[in-house]
């Protein structure tokens, strides 16, 4: 994992409601699309395939999947593990099925 000063998501600012945080990832309110979002804390490569990164992998989608069955309130949903903005950094959203 690598820490960049200048990548918005390694500097998360709180603008919207936080639901989990740990010293591995947060989950939070994307300020865009406004539903539940996964983002590390820092640096993990798309391609990395280590013990230790598979398992953040693991975690992350695991506690996602707790506050996305909430905030959904058992509508369908999935996760959606496009990055599109900022593809250098891991971040997946929790976006109602349509």
């Amino acid at each position: 994992m690598l820490y960049d000063a200048n990548c918005e998501l390694c500097n998360l600012v709180q603008k919207t409601k936080w639901y989990y945080t740990c010293k591995t990832f947060t989950i939070l309110d994307c300020n865009v699309c406004k539903v539940p979002i996964v983002v590390a804390r820092e640096h993990i490569s798309p391609r990395a395939n280590d013990l230790v990164v598979n398992q953040i992998r693991f975690e992350m989608q695991k506690q996602l999947t707790i506050i996305a069955e909430k905030f959904y309130n058992g509508k369908p949903f999935y996760i959606d593990k496009k990055e599109r903005k900022i593809p250098t950094h891991l971040h997946w959203h929790a976006r109602l099925k349509i």
